[in-house]
């Protein structure tokens, strides 16, 4: 039984339980992100800043096509050409935030 295995902090399988459950919704809202680009830029931006939400709370990482999607500073959906913009050179591709002014650089250089 389930009551017997209990300890003082709840049952041994409520964090494993909390943290699937987080990587569940965090699949779903990165749906609701994608679908929502082109359509509906308050959408995207609810589900990005819930994505952020979620990951901080339970500990759980987002994909890393799904990060470079949502600024940091404003927590808002990145739409090239929309809400972002998007400059690549030789070595790094710069991504600016219209809204906030953030700066991400990534780089394409391997090392």
């Amino acid at each position: 039984m389930r009551g017997e295995l209990m300890s003082r902090r709840g049952p041994r399988g409520v964090r494993f339980d909390r943290k699937s459950n987080a990587k569940k919704s965090i699949t779903h809202l990165s749906g609701v992100l994608e679908s929502s680009l082109n359509a509906d830029n308050e959408l995207a931006d609810i589900a990005a800043r819930d994505i952020l939400r979620v990951s901080k709370k339970h500990g759980v990482r987002t994909e890393n096509s799904i990060g470079k999607k949502i600024c940091r500073s404003c927590e808002k959906a990145l739409i090239p050409g929309k809400t972002a913009q998007v400059r690549v050179t030789s070595k790094n591709n710069i991504i600016t935030c219209l809204r906030c002014g953030r700066v991400n650089r990534n780089s394409l250089v391997k090392q």
